[in-house]
């Protein structure tokens, strides 16, 4: 019930079958997790969100090492969210999120760093300032003045992080 709880405070609007879906990846069963995911999308009810859906898919492979599969499912749950009426921009965080940590993992630091500041954006925006996605965003940041070599960037960054 706690994990429930605290995916609903950080998510609006999830469902349980999504919830469960990411219970199964944040356990480390990313197999089981990437089947349990292709199986809501594969017998799709409309009762069901497509856009987590594939964010689900997109985090089981991600956490498996298969960024370019992650990135797939991320680039289609991102433009189903930007298609939605109205946008759905706060979630669209989470995926530019994502995506950054992909890029980061590949060594792409300049492109992660623009993902992760335009995630950062959206939450400052609509979150307020002591949500736990805005300190993710921080951290993120932080991470990749510290492969710069921008130690001082950093360290602000990720007080910042520290502090929410």
């Amino acid at each position: 019930q706690k994990y429930i709880d605290d995916t609903c405070h950080q998510f609006q609007d999830l469902s349980i079958s999504i919830i469960f879906g990411k219970l199964i990846c944040d356990m480390s069963q990313w197999n089981q997790s990437q089947a349990y995911f292709e199986y809501l999308l594969n017998n799709y009810s409309h009762t069901e969100d497509l856009a987590w859906i594939e964010h689900g898919l997109g985090q089981a492979h991600h956490w498996k090492g298969e960024w370019n599969q992650s990135r797939i499912y991320y680039d289609r749950s991102y433009e189903r969210m930007m298609k939605n009426e109205p946008a759905r921009i706060i979630d669209s965080a989470v995926i530019l999120s994502a995506i950054g940590e992909i890029l980061y993992l590949q060594g792409q630091m300049e492109e992660s760093f623009n993902f992760h500041q335009k995630a950062l954006a959206i939450r400052m925006r609509y979150y307020s300032p002591c949500h736990p996605h805005i300190a993710i965003s921080l951290y993120n940041i932080g991470l990749i003045f510290r492969i710069r070599q921008k130690q001082d960037e950093a360290l602000v960054f990720f007080q910042q992080a520290l502090l929410i």
